[in-house]
């Protein structure tokens, strides 16, 4: 299960953060690379100071990229909840943001709600959406129970879709927004016992 990360909320622009320091930050945080900047070559409005940012553990780079513009942080766990917290406060002293952890499943409409409740209240709202939570299990299509292919989609799918329903919504009532789905090569090029995987990706596309 990768966890989510969520940034929402009002930062400083982008002119009064301190200059990034690719060299080390990475490694410090775990990210396990040197070079932040053009990673993913994620282009970001130096304008927006409201970021939401939903993303499996291996898309830390973008979520550092985000920081260093001065966008705080609110991170959506399901599970490992200790290091979660602690990599929130860490996050939070070394850029001078506001960075909070926030449990969420999204595949329960009710708890998304709060979520983005909480944001609107405490953080100020959105300005990006990068939908990229998900989940797999390994299991042949003849076995497959539904019961497991219902929540890989209710994750990988339904709850992208109610992610950026929500911020879609207030994007059109900010007039601006961004929405960022993070897809999978598996789309197209099938694994063997990931057939509700593959299909979550290709439906998002």
């Amino acid at each position: 299960r990768n966890p989510g990360l969520l940034a929402g909320a009002r930062g400083h622009p982008a002119t009064e953060h301190p200059s990034p320091d690719p060299a080390g930050a990475a490694d410090n945080l775990g990210v396990g690379t040197a070079d932040l900047g053009d990673q993913f070559g994620l282009k970001v409005d130096p304008r927006a100071k409201i970021w939401q940012l939903s993303v499996g553990e291996q898309q830390r780079v973008e979520l550092l990229k985000m920081l260093y513009r001065g966008a705080n942080v609110l991170i959506n766990y399901i599970n490992d909840e200790e290091r979660t917290i602690a990599f929130a406060n860490r996050l939070s002293e070394k850029y001078g943001v506001i960075c909070k952890a926030y449990y969420a499943n999204i595949s329960i409409p009710p708890l998304v709600d709060g979520m983005f409740d909480f944001m609107d209240d405490e953080m100020g709202g959105i300005d990006v959406l990068v939908n990229n939570a998900g989940i797999e299990t390994i299991n042949d299509a003849l076995d497959m129970p539904l019961q497991e292919w219902d929540e890989i989609m209710n994750v990988n799918l339904r709850g992208a879709f109610y992610c950026t329903q929500l911020a879609g919504r207030r994007m059109r009532e900010r007039k601006q927004g961004v929405i960022l789905n993070i897809s999978s090569i598996h789309d197209k090029v099938a694994r063997k016992g990931l057939i509700h995987y593959c299909s979550s990706k290709a439906a998002l596309n």
